[in-house]
């Protein structure tokens, strides 16, 4: 089943990039623009580079196969291999991994102590409130608002 669920994800991803607005190579062109270089050879030239001038189906079957083969792409940002992005940077979603679950169960241990020794007080059913919130909140949105 997690197997299909990523397949889903990693599908839903290339489709919603290649539906956008514009393709992955005109976010690039402002810089290219600036320099007063001729924009659609450049785009072009990317397109061609990145087999972004390849029929849909085509494109599709290369990006599964890239990352298969663990060619995730190049950051245009950073101007490295994505996976070399995320071997220098990995330690640190690590640390926040295990820093926040270490939290996470000490207060949930605090939490459930007090409210079991305070049971069906006004403090307990604001403390079950509470934690039943904090659960349902999405992992992604919590860290995008800390």
């Amino acid at each position: 089943m997690r197997l299909i669920i990523a397949f889903g994800i990693l599908t839903i991803t290339f489709v919603l990039v290649r539906v956008g607005p514009s393709s992955p190579a005109d976010k690039y062109l402002a810089n290219v623009a600036a320099r007063g270089q001729d924009v659609s050879q450049v785009v072009a030239a990317i397109e061609a580079r990145y087999g972004l001038d390849k029929p849909i189906y085509e494109q599709y079957i290369n990006y599964m196969g890239n990352l298969a083969r663990g060619d995730w792409g190049w950051s245009f940002s950073t101007s490295m291999p994505v996976t070399e992005l995320i071997k220098t940077h990995w330690i640190y979603s690590f640390q926040l991994i295990v820093l926040s679950s270490v939290f996470a169960a000490l207060l949930g241990i605090l939490v459930g102590i007090y409210s079991a020794v305070r049971q069906y007080s006004k403090t307990d059913y604001i403390a079950t409130f509470l934690s039943f919130i904090g659960v349902s909140i999405p992992n992604f949105w919590l860290g995008v608002m800390l």
